[in-house]
């Protein structure tokens, strides 16, 4: 063989190696995140995990629930604790209906019942 052959083997077997290990970059469309698994898919229900430190899962909560902090590591779909009836008449799950000098609604929506917190004459709440 002469130099020039064996020359242009080798370049071409380190120039074909080289591509194989750094290929071109291609004009590919980026793709898109899958958003039918959480946290862009369905919503969370009522009672349902919604987020919390280390939490990857589903952070939306159905409509009308929301989204409360309980603690550092987890968040739950519950319900508004601030919303009431239209009229005001009812309270929801976790709102205040009682306790000196509570001035607001004192009814709880059903299934909810109004308990006094213990050694707290200021607040009760519907459970």
């Amino acid at each position: 063989m002469h130099f020039a052959t064996i020359t242009s083997l080798l370049l071409a077997s380190v120039t074909f190696g080289m591509a194989a290990k750094n290929p071109e970059p291609s004009a590919c469309t980026p793709s898109q995140p899958d958003r039918s698994v959480p946290p862009y898919g369905p919503t969370q229900s009522l009672y349902g995990q919604c987020g919390g430190q280390g939490y990857t899962g589903r952070t939306k909560c159905q409509e009308p629930w929301v989204c409360l902090k309980q603690n550092d590591y987890y968040s739950q779909c519950l319900e508004d604790p601030t919303a009431t009836k239209p009229d005001g008449s009812i309270q929801t799950l976790y709102g205040q209906c009682g306790g000196k000098g509570y001035a607001g609604p004192t009814e709880c929506a059903k299934p909810w019942t109004c308990k006094k917190q213990e050694n707290n004459d200021y607040y009760s709440q519907c459970l």
